[in-house]
């Protein structure tokens, strides 16, 4: 009888701790899904497919000083539009998307001037796209095509065929205000 009353004791401390073992994770990723709100100007609106959000409208928005504090990538690359080997520092669209809990296919990104192009998610990320937010270790400007740039390591896709290097340029839109994910 001492025996089976231990077993149920056991059995019933196994289940507690069982409890609190998957409770406890939870709890931590919970913690970890917050996105504060932005306290400077907003240079970054995320907006589709999202998980974590910091606007009631279901959005993401973003100051330089939240992009600043992201994991950061450098990508070191000569670009159509610059001259010579450019290092560009900013946020690599994987981390973004991991930080957000995005699910989706397609990216349409927007520039200041409302120019906008969509592409695949996937490919994007394998290629090792950058939301560049430094140039030469300095912020973009405006007039530099900043405050953002999507890039991409262009000398390292020399594999690309003449078509497929277009399509990958047309990827880097400069003076990026707005990512819809879906």
């Amino acid at each position: 009888m001492r025996s089976r009353l231990a077993l149920m004791w056991l059995a019933i401390a196994l289940a507690v701790a069982s409890a609190t073992m998957l409770v406890q994770p939870r709890m931590a990723h919970a913690n970890q899904i917050t996105l504060p709100a932005p306290t400077g100007k907003v240079v970054l609106d995320v907006s589709g497919n999202l998980a974590v959000t910091n606007t009631p409208g279901g959005t993401a928005i973003f100051d330089r000083a939240m992009l600043a504090a992201m994991p950061r990538s450098t990508i070191e690359t000569a670009t159509p539009w610059t001259d010579g080997i450019q290092r560009f520092d900013g946020v690599s669209l994987a981390a973004l998307i991991r930080r957000l809990g995005i699910d989706a296919r397609t990216v349409s990104a927007r520039a200041l001037n409302d120019y906008s192009y969509t592409f695949d998610v996937a490919d994007a990320v394998a290629r090792g796209g950058i939301i560049a937010d430094t140039n030469n270790g300095k912020p973009m400007s405006v007039r530099e095509r900043g405050p953002l740039w999507i890039v991409f390591p262009l000398d390292a896709l020399s594999e690309l065929d003449g078509v497929g290097r277009h399509e990958i340029q047309s990827r880097m839109v400069w003076q990026l205000k707005q990512l819809t994910f879906e």
